[in-house]
Parts: structure tokens; sequence; C-alpha cells
């Protein structure tokens, strides 16, 4: 960063004060798509780097979320691993935990090490309205879910 006379700190909080802070997206008072502190969408696309940050901040919170549901997910391969965190980004706690019989197989998997409880988890992914709205993402999962020699 190059050496600027004014104070930083100052003007990110005027800017803030100016423009409004905001979480969420918000109109404008010309209706225009606007995040963060007045950052207009519509004429700015987002940085890559601040897109890889919000996509990690969300892969942060679906490992939460499966440490939430039931932390013996981490004893998965990394395949099965991706796929429940995969779900977890997509869908959030609540659904996610809406599951229970996707939930009840991988826990007797946990169990057994029987590969049964992995293709009844599958099924399980794929009997409910998250993979009727994701589709062809559902069935991949399912699959990367089933597969076979894998531990």
């Amino acid at each position: 960063m190059s050496y600027s006379p004014y104070n930083r700190a100052a003007l990110r909080e005027e800017l803030s004060r100016h423009e409004g802070r905001r979480p969420r997206m918000y109109k404008d008072s010309l209706g225009i798509e606007t995040i963060g502190v007045g950052f207009n969408l519509q004429a700015n696309p987002l940085p890559e780097d601040v897109i890889d940050r919000l996509l990690d901040d969300g892969i942060e919170t679906a490992e939460e979320t499966l440490d939430h549901i039931d932390k013996r997910w981490r004893l998965l391969d990394a395949e099965r691993q991706r796929v429940l965190l995969n779900m977890a980004f997509n869908m959030g706690e609540a659904r996610l935990r809406g599951f229970t019989r996707m939930w009840e197989s991988l826990g007797a998997w946990f169990v057994t090490d029987s590969t049964d409880h992995l293709e009844r988890a599958a099924v399980e992914m794929l009997d409910s309205t998250w993979a009727r709205q994701v589709g062809r993402r559902a069935q991949e999962l399912a699959a990367r879910m089933r597969l076979r020699g894998q531990k």
C-alpha cells in the first residue's frame, strides 16, 4: 500500500456513516442493488478475492453446521466429507438436519462400516424436496456418497 496523507480509519468511519453499512444487499436511493458500504453491484462486479473470501466463510459455516449435527462426519473420507459440506453450504443447518434417515444411515455406517449404509444415505438424499430442487447436483452428490472402495 502506498503512502496517503489522509487517515484511512477516519475515512472508513465517515463513508460508513454517510453511505450506511449493511450486511445484506439493499437498494440505494436510486434503486441500485448495493452491499456493504455503498458498493454498487450494478456498476462494479465483486472482486475475485472478495468472492473467494465469501466462499471460504461459507465453507467454514458449513463445517460448523456439520459439527453441530454430528461431529463424526469428519471420520468420513475426503470425498464424502465434501458431499456433506456441499449439502451444508447449500441448505444450512435446519434443512440439513431434517435429513434424519440419511443421518441414521451414516450413523449406522460409523458403527458397522458397511457400504450398504452409504447406499441407503444416498437413496435418502435423493428422496427429498432438495433433490428435486437442485436436480443434477443431488444426483452427483448421491453418486459420490455411494462410491465403493472408499473409506
